[in-house]
C-alpha cells in the first residue's frame, strides 16, 4: 500500500482493488507522511486525493475531519492505528501512534476535535487496530494507548482493542521482517464518513 516500498504500479493497483471493495474511489482518500511526531492535521474538502497516487504533501501523525465522503488513510506495520469517532457531532480522527509519540498524539487529537468540532470526549468511540503486541515488543503500547484514551476523557466501554498482534498475524510487521528477512511492506487503515444514500 506504500509508494515508498515496492513498485508504484503495484501500489496503485493494490489501493484501487482494496478501496473498490468498500465503494471508495482513490481520489477520496487523504494520505499523510507519518513522522512519529505530534502534529494533527484538519482535513478539509480541498485535501481530497492528497497522497492518493504519489507521495503526500501532508506531514502529520493524526488527521481529523467532519467532511463526508473523504477517507483518512494511514500506513502501518507495527505502530498503532487508532480510529476515533464522535457519534454526536459526526467527526472522526485517525491516529498513528508509536513509542515516540503515543503520549501526546492521542491527547492532541482529542483536543483538536474538541476545538474544531465541539467534541465531548465521553462521546468518542475508539478502536485500536492491528499493531505489535507486548508479546513481541519491549513496551505494551496497547496498555499505554488505552490509558491515554481514558485519561483524555473516553469511557472504558468505548475503547475497543481486538489485540491483533501484527508480528503473529497475517498483517505486515516491520519487526518480523527484520527478524525473518521477509519483505517489509505496509498495510492501510482507512476511516471515513460515508455520504448518505
Amino acid at each position: 500500500m506504500s509508494f515508498e516500498i515496492g513498485l508504484k504500479q503495484e501500489t496503485t493497483e493494490n489501493r484501487q482493488k482494496f478501496l473498490k471493495a468498500f465503494e471508495i474511489n482513490t481520489s477520496q482518500i487523504v494520505v499523510p507522511v507519518l513522522a512519529h511526531k505530534n502534529k494533527v492535521y484538519k482535513v478539509i474538502k480541498k485535501d481530497e486525493g492528497v497522497g492518493s497516487d504519489s507521495k503526500s504533501t501532508i506531514v502529520a501523525d493524526s488527521q481529523i475531519t467532519n467532511v463526508q465522503g473523504i477517507f483518512l488513510f494511514i500506513l502501518t506495520a507495527d505502530c498503532l492505528p487508532i480510529a476515533v469517532f464522535d457519534q454526536v457531532h459526526e467527526a472522526i480522527g485517525l491516529i498513528h501512534a508509536s513509542r515516540a509519540n503515543i503520549n501526546l498524539i492521542i491527547k492532541n487529537t482529542i483536543a483538536e476535535m474538541v476545538a474544531h468540532y465541539k467534541t465531548r470526549p465521553n462521546d468518542l468511540i475508539a478502536n485500536i487496530g492491528p499493531s505489535v503486541g507486548p508479546c513481541h515488543y519491549d513496551m505494551d503500547l496497547w496498555k499505554i494507548a488505552t490509558y491515554e484514551l481514558a485519561e483524555n476523557g473516553l469511557k472504558g466501554e468505548n475503547i475497543n482493542n481486538e489485540k491483533i498482534c501484527t508480528y503473529t498475524s497475517d498483517f505486515y510487521s516491520h519487526r518480523r521482517a527484520k527478524d525473518t528477512g521477509e519483505e517489509d511492506f505496509r498495510f492501510a487503515t482507512v476511516f471515513g464518513l460515508k455520504k448518505p444514500i
